[in-house]
């Protein structure tokens, strides 16, 4: 979950590893302060580039000035299972 000021800028986020593992009576006592963003137009190989290489699993998706969204592994997962996505780039194996 996002957790933003007053004026909708980001601080951080509550994880649900956050939850189980920190103790604390507000959201700014167990946040996790590193976020990782995207814009809303970046491209579904880079999120997920981003999610690997950080070993994340959600990423927040910002619009011009506001949280527009989340994106999850799930999601990316969901959109190629259900043929919303089709990848750029299809790895090639000489087999």
């Amino acid at each position: 979950m996002p957790v933003v000021d007053k004026s909708g800028k980001i601080l951080g986020v509550v994880s649900e590893a956050d939850l189980l593992a920190k103790q604390g009576a507000r959201a700014r006592d167990i946040m996790s302060a590193k976020i990782f963003t995207v814009r809303e137009d970046a491209p579904v190989e880079d999120i997920a580039s981003l999610m690997t290489a950080e070993k994340i699993k959600r990423v927040l998706v910002v619009g011009e000035k506001e949280l527009a969204g989340i994106v999850s592994r799930a999601d990316i997962v969901r959109a190629i299972a259900l043929g919303d996505y089709m990848p750029l780039s299809t790895p090639v194996y000489d087999l």
